[in-house]
């Protein structure tokens, strides 16, 4: 059976590519969607590069032995940075990144691994991950203060960039964020996870990993979303999980501005059929407005899980109410921005 047949394409595309994506017993029947790590250690080098004749939409930054690449756009402060989910990329906010540069500086990045960025030391877990994007905004010149903005995984990691650099950091928009405690809640409640990994990788069609990306823009988002450095830094950010996870649990963030986005298109239930998943799932953005001293909730209610290519007006007026906030906390900083 086609993978489109089994679940739409909204709804499979925000299950596989947030950080539980990968069941073992479903991921075993949808053989046309995954091969063994063997596979791909053994697979020839391809004679031609894919990416040739696409051009990055930013520029590369040194961080040290490798570079990233940032793509920035608009002007003002405080600077928005855009943090994508797994197996995700700078195109993950294409849509939402014109309307935010409209109100001030915005970037989205490639984390090492992914998009036109090199790759990076190993293991891939949040500490590491921030102290490079921590890098690479000083690196290309960017002053802070600056506003998170984490999809999906992208939360976890905003979480702990905010909480370890927080003399830098103004406000945070949490886009249907990950729970530090996701697996373990998940598990409680019989909602199967794979929680270790490492025996395969996703290998998606055409018509998923372009999902919500306009269309002069889909090759492009195909072919980065299918190198081999795509797919084996995913595959260690997934393995190095509960790791991050860890690391974020303890995490203060001292009354910071913080905002959470979920998705209201209930398409889990596909998967799902008694709604465990999207009630679960509401629980722990709950938590997370708990943790976060009551942070407002906003509701996609159009949007499936890919809230930023769903929902990007939506997304982007969240932002701006953060970024306002701040100038208002502290006017003297950005006088009449």
């Amino acid at each position: 059976m086609a993978v489109r047949r089994m679940y739409s394409l909204p709804a499979l595309k925000g299950f596989l590519r947030s950080s539980w994506c990968l069941f073992s017993s479903t991921c075993k029947k949808v053989t046309a969607c995954i091969a063994s790590i063997l596979c791909i250690s053994s697979a020839p080098a391809l004679a031609e590069d894919p990416l040739e004749g696409f051009r990055p939409l930013g520029r590369l930054v040194s961080v040290g032995e490798h570079k990233l690449h940032i793509h920035c756009t608009g002007k003002g402060s405080p600077t928005v940075l855009l943090e994508a989910g797994i197996g995700g990329n700078h195109l993950d906010w294409i849509l939402a990144q014109p309307i935010i540069a409209q109100q001030t500086r915005v970037c989205s990045y490639d984390r090492a691994g992914y998009g036109w960025s090199e790759r990076g030391p190993k293991p891939r877990l949040a500490s590491s991950i921030s102290a490079e994007l921590q890098m690479l905004v000083r690196r290309a010149g960017l002053e802070g203060p600056f506003v998170l903005v984490g999809h999906s995984f992208g939360g976890l990691l905003s979480i702990y960039f905010a909480a370890k650099y927080a003399d830098e950091v103004v406000g945070l928009v949490l886009v249907d964020s990950m729970h530090h405690d996701q697996y373990d809640v998940f598990a409680e409640e019989g909602i199967k996870v794979a929680s270790e990994p490492s025996r395969a990788v996703i290998y998606s069609g055409r018509d998923l990993l372009t999902y919500g990306i306009p269309p002069a823009y889909q090759d492009m988002a195909y072919e980065l979303a299918t190198t081999d450095k795509t797919r084996s830094f995913m595959f260690n950010e997934l393995r190095n999980m509960k790791s991050t996870m860890s690391e974020v649990r303890p995490v203060n963030l001292r009354g910071l501005p913080v905002r959470l986005i979920i998705h209201g298109r209930r398409e889990w239930d596909k998967i799902y059929k008694d709604g465990r998943m999207e009630r679960v799932w509401r629980t722990l953005q709950t938590d997370l407005q708990k943790t976060h001293r009551g942070a407002p909730i906003i509701l996609a209610a159009d949007a499936g899980h890919q809230i930023p290519l769903d929902a990007p007006k939506l997304v982007a007026q969240v932002v701006s109410d953060v970024v306002a906030v701040a100038r208002r906390s502290r006017p003297e900083a950005y006088g009449n921005e």
